[in-house]
């Protein structure tokens, strides 16, 4: 059984890394680069046009206009070191560069080669050009940033750590800056000042940022001082921010289990696990060790409130045969683990602490198929039992074959057909699956099965987001039609619809109320804002839509769907090498089939019309 250890430990960053543990699990800017390929839940998480990246702050590509090189001959030289870069030949795209600062050309061609240098790692070659251009780009965050970043992974903490400070004092504002100085003054055992450069970016309210991430960073300068209810209120509000950023899910947690609300702390470490895919090996080692610390230290009474309708779980002042299933588990001795349990379940069937140990026994023997077959028995049991249900799903992710859990719910929805669990978890299933027309069909039964306007509207939310991706138009005006009759609010539906009158519902005004009052309670949400790009684009104010969708695409820019948008404002306005660059940088990012055909359809029109 592993011991706790000390939170504190969340705040200690090593001195050449931006990366830092608690139980093994990993925080910061190194963990954050780590992408997350889970499914969203059928009923409720949203995808798409909703999705939330939560990657941390890059400094930004620059990427100067043609007119500032200064010399016509240095055009083509330009877009020869674009597409050498664009192809990751970084050697071939330094030496093009240079000859265009060689020749005369504007300094802004540095601009360039340091990006160049920065996506090749060299950091030595940035480093060396530091004397030559510091001056210069003395007034430039993001170039600095570059400088300080090249310098800490060169070796050089110390010079990179005091220039980060210097800019944080003169670029106070920028939330790139503002994330790594805290880094920098925890390091230090500075968090007076880490709160002061957070407290001043999130007190200004002309700067729009991730507030979410500037939250979860004043919780671990909190959790630094030792401050846990502190960390707590930023967490929560984080989360307020953005309900599914994982790693403020899995650091309250971790504070929750530290204080001993260890059913709260299972929770979020559940919730974290669902999000993630399941993918986090060393979080699903912890939870299943505290189910474990949970069931050899049980109290010596009956627990007045029982956790789930219809369940009682049985506690014995002498519990021996479970103890001895416990032990027997942790030294892998799983049949006798199994025959213990057995034992203990004669006196105790409702003992759910035991069933679960019993579930454990036969994934870690590699009997999925027991596994199934028993949890498909106790939900015949008590078929409205949420907990069965959930379990059953999560055996997915146990390294059980989907397809077998999959079955196994489709024999419960026919024996139970209005059983909406089981409709649910086989819409996220199949959706996890790839397979849209399975999703579609459960989702659509769910919704017919189900009375909450709630969960309606996640329902109807995620069908709309199928229904889309297939063009289905037909289909999403009758889903914009259900959807306001609902009783209830969701804001990635009413945005879903907001864009549907805007691209297909021949309804600009309508679209542009819907999206207001979104915007109202989400200001700062990328995908809404794209949105509103849209309408304006649509409103044919193309330099307005321009403008919102260029500072919309720096804070989402692995996005395609925003850079298709911002790639066809830059074509209306005749910035025609700008949209090609948008419309490139889009299809290297796109995820859907929608994005991958139509950056190829627009990158072939806009090239061949360019020819001509």
């Amino acid at each position: 059984m592993k011991k706790l250890l000390p939170l504190v430990l969340v705040a200690c960053l090593a001195a050449t890394q931006e990366t830092y543990t608690l139980f093994g699990f990993s925080f910061g800017r190194a963990a954050e680069t780590k992408k997350s390929h889970h499914q969203e839940p059928a009923a409720g998480k949203a995808n798409v046009k909703h999705r939330v990246k939560h990657k941390t702050p890059t400094p930004p590509a620059v990427v100067p206009e043609i007119s500032q090189w200064g010399f016509a001959d240095n055009v083509a030289n330009y877009m020869k070191a674009h597409a050498e870069e664009s192809r990751g030949e970084y050697n071939q795209a330094k030496q093009t560069i240079r000859s265009i600062i060689d020749s005369g050309g504007s300094v802004y061609a540095h601009e360039m080669l340091l990006r160049i240098l920065q996506e090749a790692n060299d950091h030595n070659a940035i480093i060396e050009l530091m004397p030559e251009i510091g001056e210069t780009f003395e007034s430039d965050p993001d170039i600095q940033l570059i400088f300080a970043l090249a310098l800490a992974r060169a070796g050089k903490q110390k010079e990179s750590d005091n220039l980060l400070i210097k800019l944080s004092q003169q670029f106070g504002l920028n939330p790139d800056i503002v994330f790594h100085a805290v880094q920098v003054f925890l390091r230090r055992k500075e968090p007076a000042d880490a709160l002061a450069v957070l407290e001043r970016i999130l007190n200004d309210s002309t700067k729009q940022i991730n507030q979410h991430l500037f939250r979860f960073l004043k919780a671990q300068v909190h959790i630094f001082t030792h401050d846990y209810q502190k960390a707590l209120a930023e967490l929560d509000t984080s989360l307020e921010k953005n309900p599914y950023f994982e790693r403020a899910i899995l650091l309250r947690a971790l504070i929750l289990e530290q204080q001993g609300k260890v059913s709260d702390a299972k929770k979020g470490y559940e919730a974290y696990l669902e999000l993630t895919g399941n993918a986090d090996e060393q979080v699903r080692q912890h939870l299943h060790e505290l189910n474990q610390r949970q069931n050899m230290h049980r109290p010596t009474h009956r627990s007045p409130h029982p956790p789930h309708k219809g369940i009682r779980i049985m506690y014995t002042t002498a519990p021996n045969h479970f103890q001895k299933a416990a032990v027997l588990f942790k030294n892998k001795q799983y049949a006798l683990a199994q025959s213990n349990i057995n034992k203990h379940l004669q006196s105790y069937p409702n003992d759910v602490g035991a069933k679960l140990l019993k579930l454990q026994t036969y994934v870690a023997a590699h009997k999925g198929d027991t596994a199934i077959k028993t949890v498909v028995e106790w939900i015949n049991q008590e078929p409205n039992t949420e907990i069965w249900h959930q379990t059953l799903h999560l055996l997915s992710y146990s390294g059980i074959p989907r397809h077998k859990v999959i079955e196994a719910f489709e024999s419960i929805h026919t024996k139970y057909p209005h059983n909406v669990l089981a409709i649910m978890y086989l819409a996220n299933l199949y959706l996890r699956a790839n397979n849209a027309a399975k999703a579609s069909s459960y989702l659509h039964t769910a919704y017919k099965a189900c009375t909450d306007d709630s969960i309606k509207a996640k329902i109807l939310f995620q069908i709309g987001v199928m229904a889309y991706e297939n063009s289905a138009y037909h289909e999403l005006a009758t889903l914009v039609k259900q959807a306001e009759a609902l009783q209830t609010e969701f804001a990635p539906l009413q945005n879903l619809m907001s864009y549907y009158y805007a691209t297909h519902g021949g309804n600009l005004k309508k679209a542009q109320t819907i999206l207001q009052k979104v915007l109202q309670h989400n200001p700062d949400n990328a995908h809404y804002l794209d949105t509103k790009g849209v309408i304006l684009y649509k409103q044919r104010k193309y330099k307005e839509a321009q403008s919102l969708l260029q500072k919309v695409s720096t804070r989402a820019p692995h996005d395609a769907t925003i850079l298709i948008h911002l790639a066809k404002s830059h074509h209306k306005l005749g910035a025609g090498q700008e949209a090609l660059s948008a419309i490139r940088k889009a299809q290297s990012v796109a995820q859907s089939t929608y994005e991958k055909t139509t950056t190829h359809k627009l990158i072939n029109t806009w090239a061949h019309a360019k020819r001509g």
